[in-house]
């Protein structure tokens, strides 16, 4: 008896967005999904072109890396008939910590009641954001140490530094190149004063500047 996966579809959803448009592919082959976005959608249409029917067909997520949540891993289809034809839906949140640029191989094992049927495997890649994103330090308040989380466009020199409540540079913690997507920098404050300190991340890509502001709080 022979099973056959004849088609199969990708759509990317976000959570705000009213219609459903097909994912594009990259130029790694791979479906691109926006940066951080929730409720994406894969959907698979399993065919089965046997002259018999097909009980307890499922469709499982063999593995998935730590930055995708999806809402199950394992969809049930029932039965199908001969030519019959059912979409398994799977939906998942993109975290921002997810590697820009990186292909990444889902595979989707189907089986039935006699057993494994077959697999399909789909490609997929986390897009960059659209701007300099600042996603704030943590702990705040903190003693001594924290951790200033961003998000880059496209790959530049980035360099962020802290001020004190007057205006003056205090400390330099980046100056170099980083890549696109999520980043994160520790600042020791041990030295420092107690107090309000001020800090800016500014990308230099493509002839740009683009700056954000942050605030944070020393407490010992």
């Amino acid at each position: 008896m022979k099973w056959s996966l004849t088609s199969y579809f990708i759509v990317t959803v976000l959570a705000t967005a009213s219609a459903q448009p097909m994912a594009k592919l990259s130029e790694l082959g791979a479906y691109a999904i926006p940066y951080a976005s929730e409720s994406n959608r894969i959907e698979l249409e399993v065919v089965n072109s046997t002259t018999g029917s097909l009980k307890d067909v499922s469709v499982h997520l063999d593995a998935n890396p730590i930055w995708l949540t999806f809402e199950t891993t394992t969809a049930g289809i029932g039965v199908l008939e001969p030519g019959e034809s059912k979409t398994a839906l799977f939906t998942f949140d993109l975290d921002e910590e997810a590697p820009v640029g990186e292909v990444t191989d889902l595979r989707f094992d189907i089986s039935s009641a006699s057993g494994q049927l077959d697999t399909k495997t789909i490609r997929i890649e986390s897009e960059a954001p659209t701007e300099l994103m600042l996603r704030g330090n943590y702990p705040n308040p903190f003693n001594p140490t924290t951790k200033i989380a961003y998000a880059l466009p496209n790959d530049g020199n980035v360099r962020i530094e802290v001020f004190n409540s007057i205006g003056q540079r205090v400390a330099r913690i980046v100056d170099s190149i980083r890549k696109a997507g999520y980043q994160e920098v520790s600042w020791n404050a041990t030295t420092f004063p107690n107090g309000v300190y001020f800090y800016s991340v500014e990308l230099k890509a493509d002839a740009k500047r683009r700056v954000k502001l942050g605030k944070m709080v020393v407490v010992k």
